[in-house]
C-alpha cells in the first residue's frame, strides 16, 4: 500500500515508528537509515527533521511541507541542519569533517530545540573515522540528533550500529511501485511496470528513470554495449574502452565516475537476470524488456559462469567506489571479464 504520510513513498512502517516515537516524545539521539541508493534514505531522514521542526505538526508530528521551515529543511538551508558527505575529489569522508560536524551539534541552537547532523552514506568513511563518531554517538550534547545514511550495515562498525535506532529500509515490490508511478506521476502503465522492474523496488531511482527520458537511453546503449562486449577480442574491448573513457573529456572527474558506476550497475542487473535464470527461477527479472536477450544468454552460460562475471563487476563497482580512475577500472575489468562472457 502506497504510503502518503510526510509525502514519502515506501516502507510506511518507518514513517509510523518515527511519527510515534515524535507524538510520544520517546526520539532516540542517532539513527541509521540503512539500504539501497534511491530508496529515500536521505529523504526520511529530511522528513523527520521536519516533523520536529514544522510549527503546523506540533501535535500531529504531520510537517506541512510548504512553510519556510520546512523548505528550509527540505533545501538543507536550515540554520541547525548540518549535512556531511563526501567532498569532490575524495575517495573518503575525512575525520576532518566529522570533527567539524561535531563542533556544529556541540553549539547552542539557533531556531529550534536542537542541532541535526546527517552523515550521507556514511559507507564512506573509514574505521578511523567512523571510531571518531562514537564518542559523539555515546554522549550527544543536549538535545542534538544525529542520523546516519548507509548502503548497507555491514560497512558500519557493529559499535556504530549499535549506538543507534536502525531502519532498514526495503525495496517496493514491483508492481506497487509501477501502480505508485502511474498514479503519482501519471506514468503511462507500460513504462510504469518497466520503470517498478529495472529500478528495483527504489521510488527515487524510479522517479528520477520517469523525469528524464536520457536516463533510459543510456541504459538501453549500455545495454546493447555490454551484449556487444560478448563478441569482442582483448584488443577490441581496449578500443571499446579508450573510445568510451578517453584521457581528454568534456566531463568532471565525479561525473566520469557516477556515470561508470551507473553503466556498471546496469550490466550488473543484467547479469543478475541471466544467473536467476540458468539458476531456475522464472521469475523476478528487472529488465524485463530484454528478456528475450536474458534467456538467450542464459542457455549459454552455466551458474559458475555467471557468478563469476557478477563478482567482476562488483570488483569493478567496489573500485569505482573507492575512487579510483575510470579508465583503469574499465581496463582492469575487461582483462577480469576474458573468459567469464
Amino acid at each position: 500500500m502506497q504510503a502518503m504520510n510526510w509525502d514519502y513513498v515506501g516502507n510506511p512502517w518507518a514513517v509510523e515508528m518515527l511519527r510515534t516515537q515524535i507524538v510520544q516524545d520517546t526520539t532516540r539521539h542517532a539513527y541509521i537509515f540503512a539500504g539501497p541508493q534511491g530508496i529515500g534514505r536521505r529523504t526520511l531522514a529530511l522528513r523527520f527533521v521536519q516533523a520536529l521542526n514544522c510549527p503546523q505538526a506540533a501535535v500531529s508530528a504531520e510537517p506541512c511541507l510548504s512553510c519556510r521551515v520546512c523548505q528550509q529543511i527540505e533545501t538543507t538551508q536550515y540554520s541547525d541542519l548540518q549535512v556531511l558527505e563526501l567532498l569532490e575529489g575524495k575517495s573518503e569522508i575525512s575525520r576532518e569533517q566529522v570533527r567539524l560536524t561535531q563542533q556544529f551539534l556541540s553549539l547552542t541552537p539557533y531556531q529550534s530545540k536542537s542541532k541535526v547532523a546527517i552523515f550521507r552514506d556514511f559507507q564512506l568513511a573509514s574505521a578511523g573515522t567512523q571510531d571518531a563518531l562514537l564518542k559523539t554517538l555515546e554522549e550527544t550534547p543536549g538535545s542534538a540528533r544525529i542520523f546516519i545514511t548507509v548502503d548497507a550495515l555491514e560497512n558500519l562498525l557493529p559499535t556504530t550500529v549499535s549506538r543507534c535506532e536502525v531502519l532498514s529500509l526495503r525495496p517496493m515490490p514491483a508492481e506497487e511501485l509501477a501502480n505508485t508511478l502511474h498514479a503519482r506521476l501519471h506514468v503511462e502503465p507500460e513504462k510504469a511496470r518497466l520503470l517498478g522492474h529495472i529500478s528495483g523496488g527504489r521510488y527515487g531511482y524510479a522517479r528520477l528513470l520517469a523525469e528524464d527520458e536520457s536516463l533510459l537511453q543510456k541504459r538501453a546503449t549500455w545495454l546493447d554495449e555490454w551484449s556487444a562486449l560478448a563478441g569482442m577480442n582483448r584488443l577490441q574491448r581496449f578500443k571499446y574502452v579508450e573510445a568510451g573513457f578517453p584521457k581528454r573529456s568534456k566531463l568532471t572527474l565525479k561525473e566520469k565516475r557516477q556515470e561508470l558506476a551507473e553503466m556498471l550497475n546496469t550490466w550488473m542487473s543484467f547479469n543478475r537476470d541471466v544467473l536467476l535464470l540458468v539458476s531456475g527461477a522464472g521469475s523476478g527479472l528487472m529488465n524485463i524488456d530484454r528478456s528475450g536477450e536474458v534467456e538467450r544468454v542464459s542457455v549459454q552460460t552455466t551458474t559458475f559462469e555467471a557468478a563469476r562475471t557478477i563478482r567482476c563487476l562488483e570488483r569493478a563497482i567496489n573500485r569505482v567506489e573507492r575512487y579510483l580512475n575510470p579508465r583503469l577500472v574499465m581496463e582492469t575489468l575487461m582483462l577480469e571479464l576474458e573468459g567469464a562472457t
